[in-house]
């Protein structure tokens, strides 16, 4: 009874002495065995570059071109916003479109 108590004791005082984990185990592969892998190393490399392109690629593809229907949504306003980029980008401005208009109809000073 007294070993019972005393065992309890040091368990609840956290006196409990612990057995360190083994650094081998018996059920570990040969070497060889082990560390061979089938796919060459540029596998990896091309999984980990074709997943942090797509996925961003993916979320682009949702923001500004994927049809959610003709209600509003939650990507309304970043379509705008491009929209208002795109069209500032192709349309001239007014002084731009005067030297388009003057080369267009040259004055003749002859």
């Amino acid at each position: 009874m007294h070993a019972m108590l005393m065992r309890s004791c040091r368990t609840l005082l956290g006196l409990r002495q612990h057995r360190p984990f083994s650094a081998s185990s018996s059920r570990r592969f040969p070497e060889n065995e082990a560390s061979k892998d089938f796919r060459p190393p540029w596998v990896y490399t091309a999984v980990r570059l074709g997943l942090q392109w797509s996925i961003p690629a993916i979320g682009l593809y949702a923001i500004f071109w994927y049809d959610f229907g003709p209600s509003e949504h939650v990507f309304s306003p970043a379509r705008r916003w491009a929209a208002r980029q795109k069209a500032a980008f192709f349309t001239l401005s007014p002084e731009e479109r005067k030297l388009t208009e003057n080369k267009e109809h040259p004055t003749s000073k002859a």
